[in-house]
């Protein structure tokens, strides 16, 4: 399922991916706590306002702050998600099994979503060799967020092979948007007692 070998290798990296961090970044809008979804080694992080809440999450723990997750295994970054005001998914989509499962999840979880992809139709790449699971045109990948519960705020053709989308969720978990206070509230005081 998730190639764990692969991820765990700092090599495994690529440096151009920080031009569509950059990008993305431009996206953010008001929001001051944000989850990155795959974090990797949190090339978002260098572009974001100093006032922000970062909530990395990933396959591995880099450092203290890194919720452990894994989108193949169901296995969610929870508190992240419930004080997240936008979660960021770049460079992920592609390997996960389950998409529609991944993004119904989060449209529940959070109010608005930055997600990147490398649609089938805008590049004639190797798409198994890469490792992607998946392989949606631009079109059915736009359809898909909004099947899972997104209305799409912009979309962005990036490097000329991909997309990226902010959308904001139309069915999230009253609940979650109760709770997001405290949850916040939590997340506060164990920064401040880790440092």
């Amino acid at each position: 399922m998730t190639d764990l070998a692969r991820w765990s290798s700092a090599a495994s990296y690529e440096a151009f991916w920080d031009d569509r961090a950059k990008a993305a970044a431009a996206l953010l809008g008001s929001a001051r706590w944000l989850c990155d979804l795959g974090c990797g080694q949190q090339s978002l992080r260098r572009f974001l306002p100093d006032n922000m809440h970062y909530m990395p999450a990933d396959l591995v723990a880099w450092d203290r702050r890194v919720a452990l997750c894994d989108l193949n295994s169901n296995k969610w970054p929870d508190l992240y998600l419930q004080a997240c005001e936008i979660v960021y998914v770049l460079g992920v989509l592609e390997y996960v099994l389950s998409p529609q499962q991944v993004l119904s999840h989060l449209a529940r979880s959070c109010p608005e979503l930055v997600i990147s992809y490398n649609p089938c139709d805008m590049s004639d790449v190797n798409r198994q060799g890469f490792g992607w699971m998946n392989a949606f045109t631009a079109a059915d990948f736009l359809d898909l967020l909004r099947t899972c519960g997104y209305q799409i705020l912009s979309n962005t053709v990036f490097a000329r092979t991909q997309i990226i989308v902010k959308a904001r969720s139309a069915v999230e978990s009253p609940l979650n948007i109760l709770r997001r206070p405290l949850v916040q509230g939590l997340l506060q005081i164990q920064d401040w007692y880790r440092e």
